[in-house]
């Protein structure tokens, strides 16, 4: 199924055709260029090409007409060609691991099971978890229990507290 650009623009749609064929690009959405970064910049499609726009010299003037990289240039958003680029830091800070960014918290768990006579607890274990708070580490211990006994288990006392 063709779209309707090829039957208003027939030669545009075989020149986009032979386009893509050279450029290699996989599909037609490789060929369309990618939206601007600056607010300034507006697009329009004549012949379905991309044509962008900007006003220089204020909206009672003629716009500057190109492609994206003409355009970026005339405003000053990008640098001419014989500007050097900008440097890119080589080396840069190594992000911190979740147990540098968190506490180590000694949570416990208690079952409660309820009982005609009484309140008994079987079963109770405690594991470490890496958290940013208390709430935080309850949170994540219920969200585990929840995942490997499912929505409908029996009830349990959680707290958390650091472990140093």
């Amino acid at each position: 199924m063709q779209p309707k650009l090829c039957i208003a623009y027939p030669q545009a749609w075989e020149k986009l055709l032979i386009t893509t064929k050279q450029s290699g690009a996989r599909s037609m959405t490789e060929l369309i260029q990618p939206y601007p970064t600056d607010p300034r910049i507006g697009i329009l499609m004549r012949e379905a090409v991309h044509v962008y726009y900007a006003y220089l010299s204020g909206q009672g003037n003629p716009p500057f007409e190109g492609t994206l990289a003409e355009v970026e240039r005339a405003l000053g958003v990008v640098p001419a060609s014989g500007a050097t680029p900008p440097k890119v830091i080589s080396n840069p800070k190594p992000r911190k691991t979740v147990e540098q960014l968190s506490r180590r918290y000694l949570v416990s768990v208690v079952p409660e099971i309820v009982t005609y006579s009484s309140q008994h607890t079987h079963g109770a274990w405690s594991e470490h978890l890496y958290a940013e708070s208390n709430s935080k580490a309850v949170s994540e211990m219920r969200r585990r229990i929840r995942d490997a006994n499912g929505r409908h288990d029996i009830r349990y006392k959680i707290t958390a507290r650091l472990d140093e």
